[in-house]
Parts: structure tokens; C-alpha cells; sequence
């Protein structure tokens, strides 16, 4: 999943900017060949390229980029949510608790 919205943030940004691949390699400082996996959606691992591209995107679109998944959340929370205070505090317990859940590469920001 985090791959195919990479590839797909990638090749946006590439498109709107007219961006080679090997001109977004150099900017992101990896391999003609990382970006090139990463458009094809063949990320096999979380490794130092993948957050290189993450942090190039990140720094070319600002929060742009994670404002989609942000959305995501907010709706489940809404969808799931009674409107009290308790409740949400119960949900933001529950949304805390989950952070062990997260793959190891987030775990290091």
C-alpha cells in the first residue's frame, strides 16, 4: 500500500514538474534505479532510498503529500465517533495504543 502511494505521488510530481528520473535520483541523492522501482511500485523493503524519496517529496510538496492519508483517518474517526468528550478521549487511547503497530520505519522519525 505504502508503495503504490509512492509510486503514484512520484509519478504526479514528476509529471507537473517535468522531472526525469534521473534528475529527481540526483535531487533525492539515490539511484536512477531506486526511482525507478519505486514508480513501478517494487519498494520490496523500508530501507535508507525509500525515506530518501519520502523526505524529497516531502520537501518539494510540503505536507502535501500526506494530507490524503490524514483524510482517511479523520473520516474513520467520524465514522466511529458519538460526538462526547469521552468517547473521543477513549478513541485517542486507542489511536495512542496502536503506535507499537507501525512498521519499524516509522518508528525511527
Amino acid at each position: 500500500m505504502q508503495d503504490d502511494f509512492l509510486a503514484k505521488s512520484l509519478r504526479e510530481l514528476m509529471r507537473e514538474r517535468h522531472l526525469s528520473q534521473q534528475e529527481v535520483a540526483k535531487s533525492a541523492g539515490v539511484s536512477q534505479s531506486t526511482v525507478s522501482r519505486a514508480l513501478n511500485g517494487n519498494m520490496r523493503r523500508s530501507g535508507k532510498g525509500k525515506k530518501m524519496l519520502f523526505r524529497f517529496m516531502q520537501q518539494e510538496l510540503g505536507q502535501e503529500i500526506f494530507l490524503a492519508g490524514k483524510d482517511k483517518v479523520v473520516r474513520a474517526f467520524e465514522s466511529v465517533w458519538d460526538g462526547s468528550d469521552e468517547h473521543a478521549a477513549a478513541i485517542a487511547k486507542i489511536i495512542s495504543a496502536s503506535y507499537g503497530l507501525l512498521p519499524s520505519a516509522h518508528l525511527e522519525r
